[in-house]
């Protein structure tokens, strides 16, 4: 004995004592010798993958129990199949990409069912008995291009240990050591192999006969939504509805998660929901787009944890239920970023295109008005009176009552304020062109800007 037919033995006795560990070292270890062959293949779709592995550990108890090495469901990988929205009948080639259905690959593995006696179970004949003008049914565990079974597709059930023939629905073939292929009866099987045939041929089959299952998704099964798809039904959502985070909807029943609306709107195969997202893709596709690309372009080593996360989002392309809260705040945070841009771009902007800034004239001066000879006499001046535009105006609370603040600003890049008592006629609207009458009152800083305060102001529309 080898020391790799040794390490066999012992990881095949472990196996049987219920070490689901060593069972799928021992097959795997024989299908590298060309002992074991896969027994079945399937796709299992992704929600129902653990509805899979209970049914496979309930296979390996029912075989551990008939002494048998149970089945090993090996992974092989996942594939995505597009799922399409078709929202005119009549026109099934316009469809948009709403999601994806995962599936999950596997190989069912399970040893050759080898016993003592030096015999393998090779596989079933099930006879038709002249039911079917093709023959036979047969079921190979294993194939193997080097037996030729070919004659057992019209074989009459016979069984040559007894050598009776009779009416039998199945029967079985055995390999011995030398390579004599066997047909045998139910009850004879258990001299070749020394077990109980039909408990541990059943558990043979049942493993088989899973990935003739469907594994599939049901007609309305959830998929996993197209990433792209969903940040443009979710930018839609929040510029019709306004931004709403889960955790404030949980708190507040009144209000629907932006997140909720945008992932019903993909589910939902009715006129009005393919309408929704047929124009959400069209209007904000391009943002959407945008969007993925910043949240990729995320910097992978930043300290924020919400920013990292949205990073690992966005490089996803189909969309996990559990990731759509965190995914839909994918635009609000894009938005932010991009205003945030703008203001400092325009900032920029202002101060490198800004005119050198000064005071105008000098406190006490007048604007549209003749000095008196004391005022003359004291170093005023008298202006001409100034066209300007407005710039800003609030209302501001005083403890002697409201005030109106604007502020307007010449050509020449001279800012002026005044703060009137009252209210200022609604005409003098940002960006409106004004005449100014007045004097200088003050001059102040504000933020590192000059301004010149004026008081006893008289503002007209400008021509």
């Amino acid at each position: 004995m080898t020391s790799n037919d040794r390490e066999l033995a012992r990881l095949r006795l472990n196996a049987l004592q219920g070490d689901a560990a060593a069972a799928e070292r021992y097959v795997r270890l024989s299908e590298r010798r060309g002992v074991s062959l896969p027994l079945a293949t399937c796709s299992v779709f992704a929600p129902r993958r653990e509805e899979f592995e209970k049914k496979m550990a309930t296979m390996a108890k029912r075989a551990l129990k008939h002494g048998m090495l149970p089945p090993v469901a090996i992974e092989t990988g996942t594939r995505k199949e597009p799922v399409y929205r078709v929202l005119d009948k009549y026109r099934p080639s316009q469809r948009t990409l709403v999601g994806y259905h995962v599936y999950v690959d596997f190989n069912i593995l399970h040893p050759d069912l080898k016993m003592d006696g030096g015999w393998t179970f090779l596989g079933t004949v099930e006879h038709t008995h002249g039911h079917s003008e093709g023959g036979n049914i047969l079921r190979i565990a294993h194939p193997d291009e080097s037996l030729n079974l070919k004659g057992y597709r019209e074989a009459k059930p016979v069984c040559d240990h007894c050598e009776t023939i009779r009416r039998r629905k199945d029967t079985y073939l055995v390999l011995s050591a030398e390579g004599d292929v066997k047909q045998v009866g139910r009850t004879c099987l258990k001299d070749y192999m020394g077990i109980d045939a039909a408990r541990s041929i059943g558990v043979f089959n049942s493993v088989r006969n899973i990935g003739e299952e469907n594994w599939g998704p049901s007609d309305n099964a959830p998929c996993w939504a197209d990433f792209e798809t969903f940040i443009a039904v979710s930018q839609r959502c929040i510029l019709m509805f306004g931004w709403t985070s889960k955790g404030e909807a949980y708190h507040d029943p009144s209000k629907r998660a932006t997140a909720s609306r945008a992932f019903e709107a993909i589910m939902d195969f009715n006129q009005d929901s393919g309408e929704f997202v047929e124009r959400a893709v069209e209007e904000q596709g391009e943002f959407a787009r945008a969007a993925i690309a910043w949240g990729r372009a995320i910097d992978s080593e930043t300290d924020n944890d919400y920013l990292s996360n949205l990073r690992a989002v966005a490089h996803l392309d189909a969309l996990d239920p559990r990731h759509m809260g965190l995914a839909a705040s994918l635009p609000q945070a894009y938005s932010r970023e991009v205003a945030r841009a703008d203001r400092q771009k325009a900032r920029e902007g202002a101060e490198k295109n800004r005119k050198p800034l000064a005071f105008f004239g000098q406190p006490g001066d007048k604007i549209g008005r003749k000095c008196t000879k004391a005022e003359r006499d004291g170093g005023k001046t008298s202006h001409p009176s100034i066209l300007a535009k407005v710039v800003f105006r609030t209302i501001l609370d005083s403890e002697y009552g409201d005030k109106t603040l604007i502020k307007m600003e010449d050509d020449k890049g001279h800012v002026f304020a005044w703060y009137k008592s009252g209210y200022i006629d609604e005409d003098f609207t940002v960006g409106v062109p004004v005449e100014i009458v007045g004097t200088v009152r003050q001059h102040k800083d504000y933020r590192g800007y000059p301004q010149t305060i004026l008081q006893r102001c008289i503002l007209s529309l400008a021509p």
